[in-house]
């Protein structure tokens, strides 16, 4: 694939146990336009083996690997190999519904202004009262940026972008080891359109550990 139309970007730390069922989410979309980049950083366990089983099992799969810098740096290593138009995030431990990339892709093409396309999310892995479907409402108001500033709007995996914007916003502050990817919805989202996908289309993958 020379020109791909969606670059799916995987920070990976630590994630050879869980990393394969996010990468098999990634390639049960309906959307099939897409690359996977992971960038490994600096894993401990097995999980560059992993990857580069993977690797063989997924033509469009391509792997790199750094010494551990955090999860933003990771991700702006990613993005420089990139090829697509607009960029997904997909966290190694997390999962899509197989309709979020075209529904996503969908909305960004429906209006060359729109920057970010979002949509819901559902928790999994925490007590019931807390992994109820959660759709965010339409933030695209009058009041859009002090709304943005109470709280982040999304999970990183929950929105789709385009690559131009997140160059502009010069992509993550890599010396921020949490909270990096809120900062850079900021200064997409207060700037330009966004739209919402009113729809359950990323899971949110609680576990023991670090998350």
């Amino acid at each position: 694939m020379i020109n791909p139309k969606i670059s799916i970007i995987m920070p990976c730390y630590n994630e050879a146990k869980r990393i394969s069922q996010s990468v098999a989410s990634a390639y049960q979309q309906r959307f099939t336009n897409f690359e996977l980049i992971i960038v490994d950083d600096g894993s401990t366990d097995n999980s560059l083996e992993v990857l580069s089983k993977l690797s063989t099992q997924y033509p469009t799969l391509r792997f790199f690997s750094q010494t551990n810098k955090g999860p933003g740096a990771a991700r702006n290593k990613a993005l420089k190999k990139a090829k697509g138009e607009m960029i997904a995030f997909l966290d190694a431990d997390d999962s899509w519904h197989p309709d979020c990339l075209l529904q996503l892709y969908q909305k960004l093409e429906s209006d060359s202004d729109i920057a970010i396309a979002y949509s819901g999310w559902q928790n999994i892995g925490l007590e019931e009262n807390k992994c109820k479907p959660f759709v965010p409402p339409n933030y695209e108001t009058p009041e859009k940026i002090e709304t943005l500033l109470m709280d982040c709007p999304w999970p990183i995996h929950a929105a789709l972008t385009r690559i131009d914007a997140i160059h502009a916003a010069n992509g993550f502050d890599d010396q921020w080891q949490t909270s990096e990817d809120y900062y850079l919805w900021l200064q997409i989202a207060c700037f330009n359109k966004i739209a919402l996908v009113p729809q359950v289309l990323a899971y949110y993958h609680h576990h023991q550990g670090e998350q």
